[in-house]
């Protein structure tokens, strides 16, 4: 059987391809997943999602994993990603770069005042 944490990246990345297909960029902001029968490996999947509302940035979409060629329901799954601009992710890498700078001076500064 596939691992819960695996069931849910899966179902969140595809779900998130939704607003990409309208050629919208976005991140997850909240995901919610019922898991509803194991999910066993080796087997076929099929992914189904649908959009269910849009608010402002907001895409509401629902999704859920299914057993072919039964289509018997393993996992139902819904949340909200948000659209962003491209300037985010270079936000993003720079706001990371800055985290990257800071654990480096605490880590030497440990060292400086450490036994």
């Amino acid at each position: 059987m596939a691992h819960g944490g695996w069931t849910a990246a899966v179902l969140d990345d595809c779900l998130g391809h939704l607003p990409l297909l309208h050629r919208v960029l976005s991140v997850t902001a909240e995901l919610t997943v019922s898991f509803v029968k194991p999910v066993p490996v080796e087997r076929p999947l099929e992914v189904r999602a649908w959009v269910e509302k849009r608010e402002g940035r907001r895409w509401y979409i629902a999704g859920e994993m299914v057993l072919l060629p039964t289509r018997a329901v393993l996992a139902r799954v819904s949340g909200i990603w948000v659209t962003r601009d491209r300037g985010h992710f270079a936000r993003h890498q720079e706001w990371l770069a800055g985290q990257d700078g800071e654990a480096s001076r605490n880590s030497r500064q440990a060292g400086e005042t450490g036994p």
